[in-house]
């Protein structure tokens, strides 16, 4: 009997400890089916022993939690989290099919060890939602949308510079959304708004160097100097009214207003021209008169070519000290008394001229005059200027020839009369010539030699009525 019981207990022993066996792996079994194994990780998430719900929130709390770090410029740092951006968890079963594809039949390997799963977390974005949370950011408010500035050519009223420029902070929209949203497709964390190349740029930038050309050359222009000496008086252009004639242009390019050189010019023409001006002349005998205005001897400038002749040497690097006006008519001397030292003088009731060489007297000569009687009286008060010379010369209207002719007044001159055997007196009352200076050969000659073109002639009537009778017929030659 008692080996009987032993041999039973033999036997139980083993079969329990086979059935218990196989509850506790059909217990395993069963649990692992709808539990991840031991040791599983999901995503970086522990998930031993739990089932694939709770596993799912912390996934979802994954996309709660995104945030995407954004840098711009001016400094700005900002993020958007899943809420701004409209993200929203969404099962697509993944979960699952991880649980579903372990073999749970083998739990009891993976009671100890790690095993890491991954899982792709699906999302959705809302579109809107999107939009509206970058064009709410901070780099995207019209203090900071600062649109790209191209270098450029700078003038504060003295000085030329070149700007650098700036590349500005001002975002494309469009572009920039949808960075964003590739960045939020793709579980970026941060995105760099300037490295993406999200902000306008100017399209085609200055060149540099060029416009820094441009700024030396005018500055140049700017440094010039001219000073203009006329009739005791000092004119200068320098820096501050060259600085005044720059004009920008339509291409942004800069040149000199010439119209102001211009003004410049006609300033100093009115100030020192003497064209056909009255004058104080000091006569043969020491007397200083008074002679009238309207002859055409003197200084007149031309104001346009003078004008242009500055902005010229200013453009060209020549103005740079003295320079020179230019002149339509030009006088014998640059003082006050622009007659000068060689000079022709007649006074008509004395019947004399006079011919002075660098203020020396070479010549004093009897004359006759225009013939008053015949309306042709030669006329008087103030000075012109010798026109041209000629020797010979014929005279068509008189039928006459003369050795030496030098007009000053249009038909009105100075020339030798070889049918005249006396001069001076009171010949030229009644019997005087067409209106010009009859003069005796020798004189005539003298003068012809010492005068040039634009030497100035001064005829007055008497020292104490510089005015006499003016002509009232043609005044010709003869």
């Amino acid at each position: 009997m008692k080996r009987k019981t032993k041999t039973t207990l033999l036997i139980a022993i083993p079969a329990a400890i086979i059935l218990l066996g196989a509850g506790v792996y059909g217990a395993g079994r069963s649990r692992y089916s709808t539990h991840f194994l031991p040791g599983t990780y999901v995503n970086g998430h522990a998930a031993s022993n739990r089932t694939a719900e709770e596993v799912k929130k912390e996934l979802e709390d994954d996309v709660n939690d995104y945030e995407l770090a954004i840098a711009e410029r001016d400094n700005l740092n900002e993020s958007l989290g899943s809420t701004a951006l409209g993200i929203s968890y969404r099962d697509d079963g993944g979960l699952e099919k991880l649980l579903k594809d372990q073999d749970s039949g083998l739990w009891f390997r993976e009671l100890s060890g790690r095993k890491n799963l991954t899982v792709d977390v699906k999302f959705d974005v809302n579109e809107d939602k999107l939009k509206n949370a970058v064009e709410g950011l901070t780099g995207f408010q019209e203090e900071h949308m600062k649109a790209p500035v191209d270098a450029a050519l700078s003038f504060d009223g003295s000085t030329f510079s070149v700007s650098d420029g700036d590349d500005g902070s001002k975002l494309k929209v469009d572009e920039t959304v949808e960075a964003v949203r590739q960045a939020v497709l793709k579980k970026e964390t941060s995105i760099d708004f300037d490295k993406a190349g999200l902000y306008e740029t100017i399209t085609q930038p200055a060149d540099k160097n060029a416009l820094q050309a441009q700024a030396d050359q005018y500055n140049g222009w700017i440094a010039a100097t001219q000073t203009y000496h006329l009739r005791g008086k000092t004119y200068i252009v320098d820096s501050g009214m060259i600085a005044g004639w720059m004009v920008k242009k339509d291409d942004g390019s800069y040149d000199l207003d010439a119209s102001k050189a211009v003004a410049f010019a006609d300033q100093m023409a009115h100030d020192t021209d003497t064209f056909g001006l009255a004058r104080d002349f000091k006569t043969h005998s020491g007397r200083t008169i008074h002679l009238a205005g309207g002859g055409d001897y003197g200084w007149a400038m031309d104001e346009d070519r003078t004008g242009a002749a500055m902005i010229e040497a200013i453009k060209t690097g020549q103005a740079n000290g003295d320079a020179q006006a230019v002149y339509q008519y030009s006088a014998e001397d640059r003082g006050e008394n622009d007659i000068g030292g060689t000079y022709v003088e007649v006074n008509i009731s004395q019947q004399k001229m006079w011919c002075y060489k660098d203020g020396r007297q070479i010549v004093e000569t009897d004359v006759v005059t225009g013939n008053e009687a015949a309306g042709m009286a030669t006329p008087s008060g103030s000075v012109w200027a010798i026109d041209a010379k000629k020797s010979p010369a014929h005279f068509k209207t008189t039928n006459v020839d003369v050795t030496y002719w030098m007009p000053f007044n249009g038909g009105c001159g100075i020339h030798n009369a070889s049918w005249r055997s006396s001069f001076g007196g009171q010949i030229f009352k009644t019997d005087g010539s067409h209106g010009c200076v009859n003069t005796p050969l020798d004189a005539s000659k003298t003068i012809y030699e010492t005068m040039e073109i634009g030497y100035p002639v001064v005829v007055y009537y008497s020292e104490d009525q510089p005015v006499g009778p003016m002509p009232t017929r043609e005044v010709t030659g003869g």
